[in-house]
């Protein structure tokens, strides 16, 4: 269990972000999106959801001294970074040395959508996503500075757990 700081980049609504922050946990999600961090800051309020935070940012340009962060959520976003390997190291500089982070993002899989060819040149094509294989993802991490490196396959996704080196 992880207590202090933890960022969550590419919060969106923070559904993440919300089921971890509280007493033990301060969150801070980012997003790109105002409208997305809007709707995020409604459900925690309503919620009753304490320790939880949102600041405009983008993933490759976080408003964070170096070592802040305890912990980082990345779920679900990974893939739609346009320079992945930069928000990776820019991630890594606000973590403290042996931060967790938990990724999730799409993967190829033998079952899920991706699993179906038309599927997945339609959603490169679109130039919205990126798609990795998990030794890519894995090599991708451990470049940027991750130890540690466990994926799990599920589908068409793959979740995957890091510490910063």
């Amino acid at each position: 269990t992880v207590g202090g700081c933890v960022l969550d980049v590419a919060t969106g609504t923070a559904t993440y972000g919300r089921h971890v922050a509280g007493r033990e946990r301060t969150v801070y999600g980012i997003d790109i999106s105002l409208h997305m961090m809007r709707k995020g800051q409604a459900y925690a309020t309503r919620e009753g959801v304490t320790g939880m935070n949102f600041s405009r940012a983008s993933a490759d340009a976080l408003p964070f001294a170096n070592d802040t962060f305890d912990g980082c959520l990345l779920c679900g976003s990974l893939h739609t970074f346009p320079d992945t390997r930069r928000a990776l190291l820019e991630i890594g500089r606000t973590l403290k040395s042996g931060a967790p982070v938990w990724v999730t993002t799409m993967t190829l899989g033998e079952s899920g959508i991706l699993k179906y060819e038309w599927m997945r040149r339609r959603m490169v094509e679109s130039g919205k996503l990126k798609i990795y294989d998990v030794p890519t993802l894995q090599r991708l991490l451990a470049d940027t500075g991750f130890e540690r490196i466990e994926p799990e396959v599920q589908g068409s996704l793959v979740s995957i757990t890091a510490r910063k080196a």
